[in-house]
């Protein structure tokens, strides 16, 4: 996206100042849906592949109560 800026209608430290007023500038500090999506998603992927190899490893009856522990 490409802005250009007239500076006789709003020059850039009037738009800056407009912005910042309306908090349009800070970030926020809790995670978006997409950074909650990326962390569940890897955790359940995590959890899924430990599940598959602890099945090979062990067995299929102590893998089931090993992932119920965790």
């Amino acid at each position: 996206v490409a802005i250009s800026f007239d500076s006789r209608e709003l020059d850039c430290d009037s738009l800056m100042e407009i912005l910042e007023s309306h908090h349009w500038t800070l970030s926020s500090e809790t995670p978006s849906f997409v950074e909650k999506a990326m962390v569940s998603g890897t955790k359940s992927l995590v959890k899924g592949l430990t599940g598959v190899a602890l099945t090979r490893i062990v067995g299929p009856s102590v893998s089931r109560v090993i992932m119920n522990l965790a």
